[in-house]
């Protein structure tokens, strides 16, 4: 008697059999779950073309200090940063502005991703070397 097969998708394989008939549990669904996941490559697709053409800026860290200490970027627009960690220590970039923090250990470069601001100062920092360590982006 054929069971009902639910999958960790909900579903989206459609139904099949508990005595194992692979060809029938793939075959069921109307092609849903083969459309579903050509949507999903697609978009995901389309995703990387876009933070390809997306405006990149970059920060050094370097000695509790930030290289440059100000960055202006366009209003509206989202952005990469990517922060070099050029130092001897840990660092951590953070803006609580903009909700946004990562930790880089010496020698590491990894980068952030912004969505489009408005116009305005958004003051950052390295929770590491607070008294020093003090920036901003400017969007403008």
């Amino acid at each position: 008697m054929p069971v009902a097969r639910r999958s960790r998708f909900h579903g989206i394989l459609g139904g099949g059999t508990r005595s194992g008939n692979v060809a029938n549990a793939r075959n069921t669904g109307n092609g849903r779950g083969a459309s579903l996941l050509a949507a999903l490559l697609m978009g995901s697709a389309l995703g990387l073309a876009q933070a390809g053409d997306m405006p990149t800026y970059r920060l050094t860290a370097r000695e509790g200090r930030f290289e440059p200490a100000e960055l202006v970027v366009p209003q509206g627009a989202k952005f990469r940063l990517e922060i070099t960690n050029a130092g001897r220590d840990p660092v951590e970039f953070e803006s609580l502005e903009l909700r946004k923090e990562k930790v880089l250990a010496p020698g590491v470069t990894s980068s952030l991703v912004f969505r489009p601001l408005d116009a305005g100062r958004y003051r950052f920092f390295d929770d590491f070397h607070q008294t020093t360590g003090q920036g901003a982006i400017v969007a403008k």
